[in-house]
């Protein structure tokens, strides 16, 4: 194990981390804030100290390449230091003064889970709230993915970052260098951003509440800077979210080979190729079918026009598959049937490569068709039949892969379920 090397690149990550504060001081300096400020500047220096000692720890190792168990060592260890890192602002500008609130707060912000230990959003100081919705964003592609994509000095033991950070099964690369596809996909990332801003600022939000709300959609993570979330704003605005947590939701590999090709404009072949993906088709019928069951629930508690129905449905059937968190309405006065709903849509998530997490429609999609593969030999033991999704084999290690993410996925839901019921 190279720990030398380990430490340079946790200290190179440390630093990254510094320098996105940064982006948060003129929120701090235009509401004339100047503890926030300060507390921001010393969260900065600290971080920067860190980084610079680790960086120290590692001199003399910058031609050497990452190895396996280096590349695992980094990504644990860099999502430790991120929500220690992250956790600073937090605790110096007073928002969040406990040490371990605000670790839960980072570490929920970093890992796009969304649960917040603040009760109201209005009185935190707008610097503090753009910090939390912008370590989402961080973290929603994730910080690894910019690291491989910004530092060309990592070469090809990047790929070894790039493997453990990537979630859900793999399509085939977008390029034969890792670096490349890292930086592809946060620039799809990136545009979809600025997309959702301009947008969101078209429906009426100021452009503050249109950044932070885009960083928590694109992220999948649900931060809102108010109370409400977005049940504060308009159906206007409600319904772009809506749009944009579908997209991101989506395998971002089907964005950058469209966008590779030359994207809508270059003729009908790469959009029949998006539409065609087989987990894309799957994500979107069973967010329909779930929108218009929800919708008929929802009418038949009565008191509420078809209209509204549907779109309420509609958000929050998009915001909990994708795993966002964003709500509109209170669930408490829906009926059983669609608590539990949703609560099945929660298992299913969004689509591999995506911002999105759970157990990813992938694997559903994979594990019904080994399920009717296996019917199939029970009828005809002879029969000779291989899963196949779209014109791709799936191999036998992948099947038992993603067997055994479904039994670890369950079992770790209901230990948990337990020890907190």
């Amino acid at each position: 194990m190279n720990y030398r090397l380990t430490a340079r690149l946790l200290g190179l990550l440390t630093l990254l981390l510094a320098a996105s504060m940064l982006i948060c001081l003129p929120w701090a300096w235009v509401d004339e804030e100047p503890d926030v400020l300060w507390a921001l500047g010393k969260s900065i220096l600290l971080a920067a100290a860190a980084g610079g000692a680790l960086l120290l720890l590692g001199r003399g190792t910058r031609r050497q390449s990452i190895g396996q168990r280096e590349g695992l060592l980094v990504v644990s260890g860099s999502w430790i230091l991120a929500g220690l890192v992250g956790a600073l602002p937090f605790i110096l500008s007073g928002a969040i003064p406990r040490p371990v609130d605000a670790l839960f707060e980072s570490i929920s912000g970093f890992t796009t889970t969304g649960a917040s230990v603040l009760v109201t959003m209005e009185g935190v100081p707008r610097a503090i709230l753009f910090w939390r919705s912008l370590i989402q964003w961080l973290g929603g592609m994730g910080i690894i993915m910019l690291f491989v994509a910004v530092l060309p000095s990592l070469g090809i033991g990047g790929r070894f970052l790039y493997r453990q950070e990537v979630p859900g099964p793999a399509k085939a690369g977008l390029r034969p260098h890792v670096r490349d596809t890292a930086m592809t996909l946060w620039m799809v990332y990136m545009g979809l951003t600025v997309a959702e801003i301009l947008a969101l600022s078209l429906a009426g939000l100021e452009i503050f509440d249109a950044i932070c709300h885009t960083f928590s959609t694109m992220a999948t993570g649900g931060f809102s800077t108010r109370t409400a979330s977005m049940g504060a704003f308009s159906i206007q605005a409600q319904s772009v979210v809506i749009l944009f947590m579908l997209a991101a939701g989506v395998n971002f590999t089907l964005y950058a080979n469209l966008w590779r090709g030359g994207g809508i404009w270059s003729g009908t072949r790469g959009v029949r190729n998006f539409l065609r993906d087989p987990e894309l088709r799957l994500y979107v019928g069973l967010l329909a079918v779930a929108t218009v069951l929800l919708a008929g629930s929802l009418m038949g508690q009565g008191g509420i026009s078809p209209g509204k129905a549907l779109h309420q449905a509609s958000f929050q059937a998009v915001s909990i598959q994708t795993g966002t968190g964003f709500t509109t309405a209170d669930f408490n006065t829906w009926s059983p049937f669609s608590r539990l709903l949703l609560v099945m849509l929660m298992f299913v998530g969004g689509c591999a490569g995506s911002t999105c997490g759970s157990i990813k429609v992938i694997r559903f999609l994979i594990a019904g068709k080994l399920a009717m593969v296996q019917v199939r030999r029970f009828f005809r033991p002879r029969r000779v039949s291989r899963v196949r999704i779209g014109s791709e084999v799936v191999s036998a290690d992948m099947l038992g892969m993603i067997s055994g993410f479904f039994i670890l996925f369950l079992s770790t839901w209901a230990v948990l379920a337990l020890a907190v019921a």
